[in-house]
Parts: structure tokens; C-alpha cells; sequence
């Protein structure tokens, strides 16, 4: 199975890529859908009550006003980790065997902070090549400026908080030298369609030829 980890500084269009393969027919994980899932779930709830309890307000848990609060302070955001990361993490390993099993092609992980996480050191072990699963990096390129107007525009986020924001990511997040693929983001929804079109195209040929040998590897097994 090829598995795409979809990397961008923060606004730069990663959940709008990953719609897009998913238009494509590539089946797509939202670590964002899954934790908001989460979230209502009643021990997670608790949870965050507890530790965070600024941040909910009528019984309900504010996103922003929780992002808010861990953005500003590192232990905070650890803490707010420890609560996040386990459950979601095994959602997400049981999707990636779920997709591995129903015999998927391309798997899309739209998971924020995937830059030194579990699930990419795990793409670069002897288990994944047993596996036969075979993982690229997609990095999604947005200039500031773009980036800075669509989240003031569409999420209400300032320069001064995307700025804050990032220095809680890790540098790796932001490496694009290290990607096997760059999808320029800064034009129109067509000219980034196409660009992901085109990857999208590559990789399914990639996709068929390894079944191929599999198919032939077992055939010679028997």
C-alpha cells in the first residue's frame, strides 16, 4: 500500500490537498474529524474538563479558546497531548490496517504535526517494508502572505498567532527539502488540483506495478 503524509506550515492548504486526492479516489485519514470525535466522547470530555476547564464553556468544549490557551505555553500543550495523542494514534494505526486489508491503493494521512511522530517513524522500519507498505512525503507550499489573508479571512486567526502557532511545530514540519513531491499552492484551485492530478496519477502506476510483483511473488511461493 502507498501512503502519502501530507506536510504544511499552518494555513498552507493541507486538509485542501487532501480533499482533492480524495476526489481523486484515494482514501484519506482526518486526524482533525477523528479528534473532534474524540472530544465528545464523554471520558475524553471529562478529561479535558479537568485540566482545561477555561475552555469549556455551556458543557461544551471552545477549540479556539483551547488552542488558544496550549499555543501559549509549551507544558500546557503536552498536557493537552497526553490526553490526545494515545486514543487518536490507535484510531488512526487501525484505519491504516483497516485500508491495508480492504486492499487500498493510496492512503492519505492529513495529520497535523506528522513530522516526527510514531506513525512517520514507523514508515522508515523494517516492519512497514515486511508490510509492503511504501510511504511518501508530500509537501504542500503556500508563500506567508497567502497564507497569512486565508486564516485571518476564513478562521480569525492574526498574523501575531499563526507566528505564535509555529514555533510549536516542529522544524521538520516545514522541511520541504526533504519531500518527495511539492504541490505549489499559491494559485488557483485548478492549477493546484492538477498539480495533485498529476502525483495522484504517478503514484496509482507505482501502486499497480507493486501489485503486480506481489501477485507475481506469490505465485512463485506456491
Amino acid at each position: 500500500m502507498i501512503l502519502l503524509g501530507l506536510y504544511s506550515t499552518i494555513g498552507g492548504g493541507k486538509s485542501f490537498v487532501a480533499r482533492m486526492f480524495s476526489e481523486l479516489g484515494a482514501t484519506v485519514i482526518d486526524a482533525d474529524a477523528e479528534i473532534a470525535k474524540l472530544l465528545a466522547k464523554p471520558e475524553i470530555f471529562a478529561k479535558i474538563k479537568a485540566e482545561f476547564p477555561a475552555a469549556v464553556i455551556d458543557e461544551q468544549i471552545d477549540r479556539k479558546i483551547l488552542a488558544d490557551t496550549v499555543f501559549n505555553n509549551e507544558s500546557e500543550l503536552k498536557r493537552l497531548e497526553a490526553i490526545l495523542h494515545p486514543p487518536v494514534y490507535e484510531v488512526i494505526w487501525r484505519k491504516i490496517d483497516e485500508a491495508r486489508n480492504n486492499g487500498v491503493q493510496i492512503l492519505v494521512l492529513d495529520v497535523p504535526l506528522l513530522a516526527g511522530s510514531e506513525i512517520e517513524e514507523y514508515f522508515s522500519s523494517e516492519e512497514a517494508e515486511k508490510k509492503g507498505d511504501k510511504f511518501y512525503k508530500i509537501f504542500v507550499d503556500t508563500p506567508d502572505n497567502i497564507r497569512f489573508v486565508r486564516l485571518e479571512t476564513h478562521r480569525n486567526i492574526a498574523k501575531e498567532e499563526i507566528k505564535r502557532r509555529e514555533k510549536f511545530q516542529p522544524a521538520g514540519f516545514y522541511k520541504k527539502q526533504q519531500a518527495d513531491f511539492i504541490i505549489d499552492n499559491s494559485g488557483t484551485k485548478q492549477d493546484t488540483f492538477q498539480k495533485v492530478a498529476e502525483i495522484y496519477s504517478k503514484l496509482l502506476g507505482i501502486s499497480k506495478t507493486q501489485l503486480n510483483k506481489n501477485e507475481e511473488n506469490s505465485r512463485g511461493a506456491k
